[in-house]
């Protein structure tokens, strides 16, 4: 056995090529040789040789990416399952939407039927608001025209105003008859000169004491640029009695306010200049009449519109057909 190992199955005992080449190798490296280096090897061995080759290279390619195919193969499973649960996912939440839906549609018909039912109750109490704070305040005008008649004594004519909410600027038209500034003047019957077009001539005031003596001249309807818009309100020289100790042409500034009704704020102020622009007609003294023919003023002092009560302005300049106007000061300019 011995001797046929050595001499037959041995891989590490040296022997010839069988193809008559000459080369000596031990046989694991002489098969090799026999199969694709060997010059002498038959065109068959060498086609077999090409063909175990190309059978190794397969298999070492298969034995190379089996595994990788394997990995990629598990991954695709694993991302099934994924996208698997995401589409579960994904119709459950659309199945929660519509539900969401479905609720928020159920609510917007109730609130729009709530809403249907009470929106006139709601307009009903607005305007039941809205009559009762202007009877409450006709009634504050009413019973600030009485007080005159049950108070005498101007402090607690002061105190009676503030306990019945009526602004402060009331006061003087209840107790002051002082024609010096700072004095009100109510305009009456406003609908009336408004309607004439003509207009309306405040009680005389005066600059100071033995001061120029002077009026308001006010169209309802406007006058010039200010016509059947805006009320028109101008100051205008008066004969006086000083006068032949006072120096003209007059010079000086009239400081107006239009009154606010409804509370202490709010009221619309302008000046009213005398300058060296004045027509000479406008500031010279007096001689003949009462007044002088013209004034200087504002053709637009205030618009028709913003007349009427502003709930959100807090502000109503025409009330009960009458407009306020207050002389806050004149100042009279050194010449």
């Amino acid at each position: 056995h011995l001797m046929k190992h050595i001499t037959q199955d041995c891989l590490h005992v040296e022997a010839l090529c069988k193809f008559g080449c000459g080369a000596r190798y031990p046989r694991h490296v002489l098969r090799i040789h026999e199969r694709d280096k060997c010059v002498n090897r038959p065109i068959e061995v060498r086609i077999e040789g090409v063909q175990e080759m190309m059978v190794e290279q397969l298999d070492d390619i298969e034995s190379k990416y089996e595994k990788e195919i394997a990995s990629l193969k598990e991954f695709l499973k694993e991302q099934e399952k994924k996208h698997l649960k995401l589409t579960s996912e994904h119709e459950k939440e659309e199945k929660e939407l519509a539900s969401l839906k479905v609720m928020l549609k159920e609510q917007e018909i109730k609130y729009n039927q709530i809403s249907s039912q009470h929106k006139e109750e709601i307009l009903s109490l607005k305007n039941d608001i809205r009559k009762q704070g202007e009877e409450i305040m006709e009634l504050k005008i009413q019973l600030k025209q009485q007080i005159l008649s049950t108070v005498n004594n101007t402090n607690t004519v002061t105190q009676t105003l503030e306990l019945l909410d009526i602004p402060q600027w009331h006061l003087p038209l209840l107790v002051s008859t002082n024609n010096i500034p700072p004095c009100v003047f109510t305009m009456n019957s406003f609908s009336e000169h408004k309607a004439l077009g003509d207009v309306w001539y405040s009680a005389p005031f005066h600059s100071g004491i033995d001061g120029y003596k002077l009026c308001l001249g006010v169209y309802a309807n406007g006058d010039n640029t200010g016509k059947g818009t805006h009320i028109s309100l101008y100051v205008i020289l008066m004969k006086g009695e000083n006068d032949m100790a006072l120096t003209w042409p007059f010079r000086g500034s009239v400081t107006i306010l239009i009154l606010n009704w409804r509370d202490d704020t709010g009221h619309i102020q302008g000046v009213v200049n005398f300058d060296e622009y004045t027509p000479k007609e406008w500031c010279k003294r007096i001689f003949e009449g009462e007044r002088a023919t013209n004034g200087r003023g504002k053709h637009r002092f205030i618009s028709h519109n913003a007349l009427n009560y502003n709930p959100e302005n807090k502000t109503e300049f025409l009330y009960n057909d009458s407009v306020c106007f207050k002389v806050l000061k004149v100042v009279v300019s050194s010449q």
